[in-house]
């Protein structure tokens, strides 16, 4: 081949290794920008710490709300309150959501019938067990005490401690102001099953009653226990004027919005108030 030709030939070798190199160069660059499947970096949402995704699916499908936090619960005060340290070492007071024990801890109040029990069932079920922990858009993030208002979902199954308390007799349910919680239905739905099945604070010995100390110690065969459930009363069984406010039963004040009601409240009456707190309905 003659001169002129072969350099020719080697002109156009060097041109197409170019070319070649800067199509690398150029999908290098593409590459880089579209993270493959197996990249480090997921563009989809990440877990909150410290939580697997699988937790958080059966948490979040147990109790609506807002997640707050996960950590352990590391002691019980009473069947309604815990102490929760978060998994960066903090610790908060927990009000749980959308129910009530009998109290143990009132400096001014006897402790009441089935409340030791509703305590030690909040230990077995929570006590140095992991949970995550819900607030709900329709109450107050924090109580007047500073106690993070939330619901209590175990880590292990996303059973929602309000529902299985409730469902044991341990607490019941409790509307505060007039407006339920968001899983009301199914915290009364769990609670009528334990009144009709007589368990925990709705049998003996205290049949629903929880602040006489005397119904606590009385045995059944001394008194006629009260009923569980209350039928619909047919007439006022206190004097009531014309112009009034009368409630046959609990769920007319919850129909009218009126739970709970307080002594001294149009509608109040002492058969509506089951505990004889001042509260009826509650």
């Amino acid at each position: 081949m003659s001169a002129p030709g072969e350099a020719m030939r080697q002109r156009r070798t060097l041109v197409g290794i170019a070319v070649a190199a800067g199509l690398l160069v150029v999908s290098g660059g593409v590459v880089a920008l579209s993270p493959t499947r197996g990249s480090r970096h997921p563009t989809g949402p990440s877990s909150p710490p410290g939580a697997s995704s699988a937790v958080v699916a059966a948490a979040a499908s147990s109790a609506p709300g807002v997640l707050a936090l996960s950590g352990v619960v590391a002691s019980v005060v009473d069947g309604d309150t815990v102490n929760v340290v978060d998994d960066k070492g903090g610790q908060v007071r927990v009000r749980v959501l959308g129910i009530d024990t009998p109290e143990t801890k009132d400096p001014q109040e006897p402790v009441q019938c089935w409340g030791p029990e509703a305590s030690a069932y909040a230990e077995r079920t929570l006590l140095e067990k992991r949970v995550s922990l819900y607030t709900d858009p329709t109450q107050a993030v924090r109580d007047t005490y500073g106690r993070l208002l939330a619901y209590v979902v175990l880590a292990d199954g996303g059973a929602d401690y309000s529902v299985a308390a409730v469902g044991a007799g341990a607490a019941r349910s409790y509307v505060y102001a007039g407006k339920p919680v968001s899983n009301s239905a199914a915290i009364a739905a769990a609670e009528q099953r334990a009144r009709s099945d007589g368990l925990g604070v709705w049998g003996p010995p205290c049949y629903g009653q929880t602040i006489a100390p005397s119904a606590a110690t009385a045995s059944p065969s001394d008194s006629a226990p009260p009923s569980t459930v209350q039928p619909p009363d047919s007439t006022p069984t206190e004097p009531i004027g014309s112009d009034a406010v009368y409630y046959p039963n609990c769920a007319a004040v919850r129909t009218a919005g009126r739970a709970p009601l307080h002594r001294g409240e149009p509608g109040f009456r002492t058969q509506l108030d089951r505990d004889g707190d001042g509260q009826a309905c509650e």
